[in-house]
């Protein structure tokens, strides 16, 4: 099979299922991924695909046919520049939250801060803010062992040292209160059951629920207890840093501010949907 009939297949059995545009976007990442083709040699190139290279990428177009990301099946994605190894154990990073770590990124004036990660999964904003800041001490707290795995697997193939702490941001460990910090960053889960059908079956079939969804009842759960903790664990003039769905921005915002933190601000992202927020600890 030469490369244009493999893109025109592509086109073929994924219209209809991703946005007009999307369905190339994917295939030029699956060719590359496989192959090391990449979209500027494909219009130079006119050779056929090896066996091998046609059978991965005919798999990869049937788990597609199955709605799971192209970044699961790939084993990777990209965040800020570096490769994150990607699985069913771990939300898959959003540019979103590429924007989160710009935004701390222009903010941090300690090149030496203590920064802590809550709801690390992968480890992508811990080990983005290492490498932006090497000389910072970095700790990612998360609950899943699997994620931790996959975070530390991360940790390693990007040269990052990140320190790894297991636990419940409900119940958060003892070794966590050795430890008080510059800066703390989340993005909690914070999707309602109700909104599942908005998200589209990529997500609620693939990834995993325990970082995506809240019950219906405490859309604010795991920023009330982030907050909780940071109240404990930031120094006096300490920066509480959030990802939050745009809808409840300003809700998070308010809670920040009953919780006693000052100068709260809830920031918009590069669409101009408000999506962050920061407090300072007093």
């Amino acid at each position: 099979m030469s490369l244009s009939e493999l893109r025109t297949k592509f086109q073929k059995e994924l219209s209809g299922k991703y946005p007009e545009g999307e369905t190339d976007t994917i295939f030029f990442l699956l060719l590359h991924h496989y192959t090391g083709i990449n979209k500027t040699n494909f219009f130079s190139n006119g050779k056929q695909l090896s066996a091998d290279d046609a059978e991965k990428l005919s798999s990869a177009l049937q788990r597609l046919h199955e709605n799971e990301p192209v970044q699961y099946i790939m084993g990777e994605t990209e965040f800020c520049g570096l490769k994150i190894k990607v699985n069913p154990s771990v939300l898959i990073p959003r540019p979103e939250t590429e924007e989160l770590v710009e935004l701390i990124k222009s903010q941090i004036s300690n090149p030496k801060s203590e920064i802590l990660d809550v709801c690390s999964g992968s480890g992508c904003i811990a080990i983005a803010l290492k490498k932006y800041f090497p000389q910072s001490s970095v700790t990612a707290f998360e609950l899943s062992p699997e994620a931790i795995r996959t975070a530390k697997e991360n940790a390693s193939f990007n040269n990052t040292e990140i320190h790894f702490i297991r636990g419940d941001v409900f119940n958060p460990s003892a070794e966590l209160e050795k430890y008080s910090f510059d800066l703390i960053v989340s993005n909690p889960p914070y999707v309602l059951p109700s909104e599942k059908d908005s998200m589209g079956p990529n997500v609620y079939d693939h990834e995993p629920e325990v970082a995506v969804f809240v019950p219906e009842n405490k859309p604010l759960m795991f920023y009330d207890a982030i907050s909780d903790l940071a109240s404990k664990r930031l120094k006096p003039g300490g920066t509480l840093w959030f990802e939050s769905d745009e809808d409840r921005a300003d809700d998070v915002g308010e809670l920040v501010r009953r919780k006693k933190f000052s100068d709260v601000k809830v920031h918009t992202d590069l669409s101009g949907k408000k999506r962050f927020i920061s407090g300072q600890s007093v």
